[in-house]
């Protein structure tokens, strides 16, 4: 579903004399650094809003206040808008339209909306807005200054709690924008102005969200899949294994054997997400944040458990355009993330040390430096715990094996299933155990459920199928099912 998004900045003022650019390509070119300054400026609040709001006068706790639902990413800020050139045209094909026609508003001429602009652009939108704004004047203005004036009227707009205005300067689900700045004369309730007209043109293209039942959960099947089957995903993505088995028969036999899933932990969870967001919105990969905490810092700053082991895995993938699904993108930077571990020495294994019981996922978009420029890119943090005091928990999903690979892929996961869970314990000196039901769960959207601090004998039933489970710390593969073409 599109979610669609709109807003007018209105703004009259006038200024003082300065020398007008005479040759036409000077005047493009001046129009082209205004369009840039206003890029700049909304990606400076979008990485850094406190200070930039600071800058403007805008109260940060009100503003605050206009987001209730993205606290977060105002005090911590979000990633760049790219430049897109199909936004660019939309942008700039509307603001053309607005002054060569004495109009000011979103509807064209022709009688389009925004929507249809950018969908005739060539962008595939999934969430999309538009944002218009101008200045009127009687002496001439730099363009770079009008750039700047329109940009304070939309972020004081955004910003204002009493504003029924729609963000989309700060909204953290854009992707990307087209900007069109140009000047022209335009009257108004019967006077006649000059005036640079704005039109900002905003979209995401991606076409799922991160979310609990997406991304972040099929990442952790993924992951999990990897520990319990080391082997076989090593396979998949070319590995040669019997190399392994020359070189390391002690490695090769734990990868054989496999590992206990891990399972998600909130604060490990904080601490991913909070250095992901962070290397998105700065361009930078690094285990070492901006302040110089490292991994095992940010976890125990977290509330992890000060005596468990911990350890962080970072990866991030550079969307070249030509993959628009999120699921896609997360598949491919699972695979970079995993020939990098199983090319990486026994000691600096992360996804496959069987010490971890607990893990946290972080990703974010933002816009890496690559080649001498950015690029938009896909940013994950994995933050791994082995605390003792983690109960254990019944980590399994539900797939139908479609490609016939034999292994959990995107896009396999049976939502909705219902997973039945009985637990069996025994109380001292009894040797009847007696049973502890818990009430019925489904699969998420990837396909995942977890049912956490079980004991370790358990009873499961998926659809008609029932297992039980002696041991749950050994048996652990026995929590995937794979179901039925004709079932659930």
């Amino acid at each position: 579903m599109k979610i669609l998004l709109a807003y007018i900045a209105f703004s009259l003022c006038f200024a003082a004399a300065v020398p007008m650019a005479t040759a036409e390509d000077d005047v493009w070119d001046l129009f082209a650094a205004a369009e840039s300054h206003l890029l700049s400026r909304i990606n400076a609040v979008r990485m850094n809003p406190a200070v930039v709001m600071a800058e403007a006068g805008i109260d940060l706790d009100a503003a605050v206040a206009a987001f209730p639902e993205g606290a977060s990413w105002m005090a911590g800020g979000m990633p760049a808008l790219a430049l897109d050139d199909r936004l660019q045209a939309s942008a700039r094909g509307h603001v053309m339209d607005m002054l060569t026609r004495n109009f000011y508003g979103h509807e064209g001429t022709d009688g389009s909306t925004y929507e249809e602009r950018i969908e005739a652009s060539g962008y595939e939108a999934v969430e999309m807005g538009e944002s218009v704004g101008f200045i009127a004047f009687y002496n001439y203005i730099d363009p770079t200054a009008a750039a700047e004036a329109i940009f304070q009227n939309i972020l004081k707009n955004e910003t204002d709690p009493a504003s029924p205005a729609p963000k989309n300067i700060l909204n953290p689900s854009m992707r990307e924008v087209g900007i069109g700045i140009l000047s022209g004369q335009i009257t108004l309730d019967g006077n006649r102005y000059n005036a640079y007209m704005a039109t900002c043109d905003f979209g995401s293209s991606i076409s799922e969200n991160i979310t609990a039942r997406g991304a972040e959960s099929t990442l952790l099947i993924l992951i999990n899949q990897a520990r319990m089957r080391p082997l076989d995903v090593a396979a998949s993505l070319g590995v040669d294994t019997e190399g392994v088995r020359a070189a390391d028969p002690e490695r090769y036999a734990r990868w054989a054997a496999g590992m206990a899933p891990v399972t998600k932990n909130a604060q490990l969870t904080d601490a991913a997400e909070g250095h992901a967001r962070e290397m998105a919105v700065h361009g930078y990969v690094s285990h070492e944040d901006r302040t110089g905490r490292g991994a095992a810092e940010r976890i125990l700053d977290a509330g992890y458990d000060v005596d468990a082991p911990t350890g962080e895995r970072l990866a991030f993938n550079i969307m070249d355009g030509s993959v628009t699904l999120l699921s896609d993108q997360v598949q491919q930077i699972f695979e970079e993330m995993m020939r990098a571990e199983f090319a990486a020495s026994s000691a600096e294994e992360t996804v496959l040390n069987p010490a971890y019981r607990e893990a946290g996922i972080g990703l974010a978009f933002g816009n890496l430096p690559v080649d001498g420029r950015t690029a938009p890119s896909l940013v994950l943090a994995l933050n791994f715990g082995g605390s003792t005091a983690a109960p254990p928990s019944a980590e399994g999903w539900v797939y139908r094996d479609i490609n016939g690979d034999g292994l959990y892929s995107m896009g396999e996961g049976v939502f909705g299933a219902s997973v039945n869970i009985v637990g069996y314990e025994r109380i001292p000196g009894d040797w009847i155990p007696f049973a502890v039901p818990y009430e019925v769960i489904t699969t998420d959207g990837a396909g995942r459920f977890t049912r956490p601090d079980v004991p370790k004998m358990l009873e499961i039933q998926v659809d008609s199928e029932v297992r039980i489970i002696g041991n749950l710390a050994t048996e652990y593969r026995r929590m995937v099912f794979e179901a039925a073409d004709a079932g659930l």
